[in-house]
């Protein structure tokens, strides 16, 4: 249960990123992908990192954040993001 709960959540919330992002850039979030081979762009605006300098920033962040989750003991704690995140009540 814990593990469809988490799952869940991250779909939420991939599903709003998506959506956020197609609104604001405009561009589809299946040939995203392509724009990014050109350059990381930031609301038009060239960003001082590479794609891979970002990936690597995006690892470390998750994983810091999966250590954190995975290292709680309590399992309601445990069902990160919850807290105001948690719109069925799970």
């Amino acid at each position: 249960r814990e593990c469809e709960v988490i799952h869940g959540r991250w779909c939420m919330l991939a599903t709003l990123g998506i959506l956020v992002g197609e609104y604001i850039s405009g561009v589809s979030w299946n040939t995203a992908g392509l724009y990014e081979l050109d350059g990381a762009k930031y609301f038009g605006n060239e960003l001082p990192f590479t794609t891979t300098q970002i990936v690597i920033f995006e690892v470390l962040a998750m994983g810091g954040a999966e250590i954190y989750r995975n290292t709680e003991l309590d399992t309601e704690k445990r069902c990160y993001p919850g807290g105001p995140f948690d719109p069925f009540g799970l």
